[in-house]
């Protein structure tokens, strides 16, 4: 009896856990920040198929992966528009980003553990832009 019960409550630690590092991002959830839509996903083929359904709402796809080019699910990725303003602080939940962002040049910077990479890019009228981050 002892050992299912601690079984069972470190099992509810670890699932509270795991819900409050992810903040308020859920995956396959569009949600908007300062104007800005979003969605993030992509873990599993299932996912990535109810993305792929939406990508022509949105200006910019990131996707993020491992040098072998395996998909990563975890990332901190901020967006900051030409005018210094970040637009976007988020987490992702899976390998894709999807945004909407307005046309104009953009920084965007990914954090995975420790590392950080930066991408400059350009979102044009009617052209869906890709960038590939790789860790």
């Amino acid at each position: 009896m002892t050992n299912k019960l601690f079984t069972f409550l470190l099992a509810g630690i670890f699932i509270a856990s795991a819900a409050l590092s992810w903040g308020d991002v859920e995956p396959l959830v569009k949600q908007t920040q300062n104007g800005i839509a979003f969605i993030t996903g992509g873990v599993g083929t299932d996912e990535r198929a109810e993305l792929k359904k939406v990508f022509s709402e949105y200006t910019l796809r990131l996707e993020l992966a491992n040098k072998k080019g395996e998909y990563l699910s975890r990332g901190q990725v901020s967006v900051v528009d030409s005018a210094g303003k970040e637009v976007l602080q988020t987490r992702v939940c899976g390998p894709w980003l999807l945004v909407n962002l307005a046309d104009g040049q953009y920084k965007v910077t990914v954090t995975q553990k420790d590392a950080k990479k930066d991408a400059t890019i350009t979102i044009e009228h009617g052209k869906a832009k890709l960038i590939v981050i790789r860790f």
